[in-house]
């Protein structure tokens, strides 16, 4: 019996990939993972989102960002996270994960303060201002690119979409507050790292593509679960994303890493530091685990409940598959990857 087979949700429009196959490139989890049939839909959404963003910001960032940030051989980034995502909503669901990406690496390219000045306070004042005035006019080049996609998300879930936006709000409003030099430990590190690499917005993405109408009591009988998840996805993130990240902070720019932390923690080399990463993630792993069984024990859970919590699992166990094989991290492993994957 595996963890899904406990949470006994049918899966309509993901397949399993083998367990022999999710290390395949070096993921270490022994989570499930499952891949979304509508891959072609996902990246025509993301070709969409370079074409946009060339065409209307014309910065020329859409030229050093792949596939939007999530085109992958093995899968779509947001077809293996939000595999059982429903198929008409993945197109707009993507267009918006890819967005963001194009919208993470400028802001990652800067320091804080041109950061917060350029990309995120008018991206939390556009939010808020499209929440109060359904009519909203763009007045500049980045609302223009949003506006027919926030259109587009209210239209297909108006109660959803709404609380897609105002995730997003909250989270420009918070996000490149801190520096990684302020935190001493990965204890202290990790509920802004949670915040600041928006792994909110990913719980929320995976209730809008499932269209998972859950009561606030639900959500609050599943936060921990949710929590354990999210940190378990910024851990992986930081994990996989280090050596771009580390590039990234040597031409100028900023990273905002656990590697930093567990080095001035414990007192460690940076190879170092990587690695015990990987010991962090496979215990927050074994807790998101006995998390799931310990909420299955307790009381009936509705299937939208169960169909959420497995979301997460998935989730979760998708974001590693990913990220140790896509072009965004792994730039440096590409003769490698191409020899896992028989090319």
């Amino acid at each position: 019996m595996t963890i899904l087979d406990n949470l006994n949700i049918d899966h309509r429009v993901s397949t399993a990939v083998a367990p022999e196959d999710i290390g395949k490139f070096g993921g270490f989890t022994s989570l499930p993972v499952r891949i979304g049939k509508h891959d072609e839909i996902a990246n025509a959404a993301c070709a969409q989102v370079l074409k946009d963003w060339a065409a209307i910001i014309g910065d020329g960032r859409d030229q050093n960002c792949e596939g939007a940030g999530l085109v992958n051989r093995t899968g779509n980034g947001c077809t293996v996270a939000f595999c059982e995502t429903l198929p008409e909503r993945i197109e707009v669901l993507t267009y918006w994960t890819g967005l963001m990406a194009l919208w993470d690496d400028s802001a990652e390219s800067t320091n804080a303060i041109e950061a917060r000045e350029k990309w995120d306070l008018p991206i939390h004042k556009f939010f808020a201002a499209v929440m109060e005035d359904p009519d909203f006019k763009p007045k500049t080049p980045i609302q223009a690119i949003m506006l027919p996609w926030v259109q587009r998300l209210l239209s297909t879930d108006p109660k959803l979409g709404l609380v897609v936006l105002d995730v997003q709000r909250q989270y420009y409003e918070q996000v490149d507050t801190k520096e990684v030099d302020e935190f001493k430990t990965v204890e202290e590190y990790l509920p802004y790292r949670k915040a600041d690499c928006d792994a909110l917005l990913w719980l929320t993405l995976l209730r809008y593509g499932l269209d998972l109408n859950l009561t606030d009591a639900e959500l609050a009988d599943s936060d921990h679960i949710a929590s354990t998840g999210m940190g378990h996805m910024a851990l992986v993130n930081d994990y996989w994303s280090w050596p771009k990240e580390k590039a990234t902070a040597q031409q100028g720019g900023r990273a905002m890493n656990a590697v930093n932390v567990i080095m001035r923690e414990h007192g460690l080399s940076e190879p170092t530091a990587h690695e015990h990463l990987k010991t962090l993630i496979a215990d927050m792993e074994q807790r998101l685990v006995s998390e799931v069984n310990r909420w299955l024990a307790v009381g009936e859970k509705s299937e939208e409940a169960r169909r959420y919590v497995d979301a997460i699992v998935l989730c979760a166990g998708g974001n590693m598959y990913w990220a140790s094989s896509c072009p965004r991290y792994n730039a440096h492993r590409a003769a490698e990857i191409a020899l896992a994957l028989g090319a």
